[in-house]
């Protein structure tokens, strides 16, 4: 089981916890029957019912292209019968099966796929599994907001970016003077200085039309006339 932070929602009284994994969000089935008579015993008999064994073995098939259908098959015939038994890690074991997880430490446990999480819950209490399906939507919508959110205020700091960026440069573009007292106006968009020398092609290192080379004007370099050009 991965080290993904574990959430909770509370259904009717009794705390689940959820772990999302990369396979989607897996329910704690061990939480699940902590209020019910029996407790975790309850998962051993709903995974020895037949039909739970069919349920299982079709959701690995759908999502699970490692499944293992051969010892599926040899599951499903004894399933049902008084000698037939089979723990959650058995299940795995044979199967690779990722439709269910177990694990041991804290908040160890059984945890199954929403999916499988679900359908236990209708074996378990078809009012349970309903209610169970609408704290699970819920902190589902949250998140959503949640996220909407952050996009939102993303998208705000790119724009304030954007703005700061752009009033730089229109500081050096819109009649901002050189250190030696010639206007800048103009001199990115390749429009004539005041004193009438042209200023197309500037920033590439091209000469100007009188000969001047503007070669590293852009960098803070003088010209060679002599004009320092820092602080363009």
């Amino acid at each position: 089981m991965g080290k993904a932070k574990r959430i909770s929602i509370k259904v009717q009284g009794t705390t689940i916890g959820i772990l999302p994994q990369a396979d989607g969000d897996f329910i704690s089935l061990t939480d699940m029957v902590k209020n019910f008579d029996g407790t975790t015993a309850l998962i051993d008999q709903w995974l020895r019912n037949k039909d739970s064994i069919l349920f299982l073995g079709i959701w690995e098939r759908i999502n699970n292209p490692n499944f293992n259908s051969l010892e599926f098959e040899g599951i499903r015939n004894n399933a049902g019968r008084n000698s037939f038994f089979l723990s959650i890690r058995k299940w795995i074991d044979l199967t690779r099966a990722k439709g269910l997880i177990a694990s041991a430490g804290r908040y160890g446990g059984t945890y199954a796929h929403k999916d499988i999480a679900f359908e236990f819950g209708s074996w378990l209490s078809p009012e349970f599994k309903l209610y169970l399906i609408k704290e699970f939507q819920r902190l589902k919508d949250d998140e959503s907001e949640r996220l909407k959110l952050d996009w939102n205020l993303q998208r705000t700091l790119s724009k304030i970016n954007y703005r700061i960026h752009t009033d730089a440069v229109r500081d050096v573009c819109d009649g901002t003077p050189l250190r030696g007292g010639t206007p800048a106006e103009g001199l990115c968009q390749g429009t004539p200085l005041r004193g009438g020398t042209p200023a197309e092609g500037l920033c590439q290192g091209t000469p100007l039309r009188g000969g001047t080379p503007a070669e590293g004007l852009c960098q803070g370099t003088p010209l060679r006339g002599g004009t320092p050009a820092e602080g363009l």
